[in-house]
């Protein structure tokens, strides 16, 4: 997520160190380290008697922030089209281990998916400016459809990738991701299904959500 880049010390370093002090503990790794971002992999989870996978866990970096060609800060990041390829292949590669069914799954990562917004608020034909959180060739109204929160709050407007890769679209077509989880939205706790996919926000586990309670 975009915190990583925040700290003054690499992706590459951060993983690095996680893996050091967490020794086998840590179970995060870099699947592909040609892929954009650090740390893409999944985990699979074996059945009980240990004949096939019965549940994938993927973890995607969501990387930091965009710009465009002349280098203007356009908003957050998003899972880039290579992961998303990434994500496909694994997909098919752990079927032979469930008996050539598909594995259920759950995605995790920092920023939300935009698909988040077509559940939560009213999308406008034209970018009103600071009216709409605007994105790539999209924009939203701030008024919410509460309605569709299956469950839990809405305490500010998500934040998801200014750029739209596919990543969902991705999800609903190979049929094997069930909920993805995001944590981007420090005081959102809610649970939104579109096209059979649960879309989740944690909150932050912190006394005061963005900074410090004196401030």
């Amino acid at each position: 997520g975009n915190h990583d880049d925040e700290q003054g010390v690499s992706r590459e370093e951060l993983l690095k160190l996680y893996q050091l002090y967490g020794g086998e503990y840590c179970l995060a790794y870099d699947a592909e380290p040609a892929l954009t971002g650090v740390g893409t992999h999944n985990l699979t989870i074996k059945s009980s008697d240990g004949s096939k996978i019965a549940y994938n866990l993927y973890m995607f970096d969501s990387n930091s922030y965009t710009s465009d060609e002349n280098g203007n800060h356009l908003g957050y990041d998003a899972v880039h089209e290579d992961q998303i390829e990434w994500y496909k292949n694994t997909s098919a590669e752990v079927k032979p281990a469930n008996n050539g069914e598909t594995v259920h799954a759950m995605a995790f990562q920092h920023i939300v998916v935009q698909e988040a917004f077509e559940k939560l608020f009213i999308e406008s034909p034209f970018n009103l400016g600071d009216l709409t959180l605007n994105f790539d060739g999209k924009y939203y109204t701030y008024l919410p459809f509460v309605r569709d929160i299956k469950d839990g709050f809405l305490l500010e407007a998500p934040c998801p990738g200014y750029y739209n890769y596919g990543q969902f679209d991705a999800f609903v077509e190979t049929g094997d991701v069930v909920a993805c989880f995001s944590g981007h939205d420090h005081p959102n706790s809610y649970i939104v299904s579109k096209d059979g996919v649960d879309i989740v926000n944690t909150p932050g586990a912190s006394f005061e959500s963005y900074g410090d309670n004196s401030v």
